[in-house]
């Protein structure tokens, strides 16, 4: 169970790291580092708000970094329970912005009446 609570552990604080200078507008405008897209390049400003989206998105998968660090003190008993939190979380942090892209229709594209 240590090794799945140390990934969960270090992918939380990867995923945070990523996110955060990305979410917090200081990583200029760059072929390296952010969510490269041709929409994202047409100026400064589209890069930014693009990326501090992504990057807010990219830093609620920090939310690993609790699970990894209460599996740590969790006995071997739990490993099942403890897996299948390890695996739900993700898939939470997936399913929300899924389900608020149907919520809105179309990708926000439609309008409710």
């Amino acid at each position: 169970m240590t090794t799945l609570a140390i990934a969960n552990l270090l992918l939380g604080l990867a995923f945070l790291l990523i996110g955060l200078p990305l979410a917090c507008r200081k990583v200029p405008m760059n072929n390296f580092y952010g969510w490269r897209t041709k929409a994202a390049f047409e100026s400064d400003e589209r890069w930014y708000e693009i990326n501090a989206h992504y990057g807010r998105r990219m830093a609620k998968f920090g939310g690993m970094m609790p699970v990894g660090v209460v599996g740590l003190f969790l006995s071997p008993a739990h490993l099942l329970g403890y897996t299948i939190i390890s695996c739900a979380v993700p898939l939470l942090a997936l399913a929300l912005p899924v389900e608020r892209l149907f919520e809105k229709g179309n990708g926000g594209n439609s309008t409710r009446h």
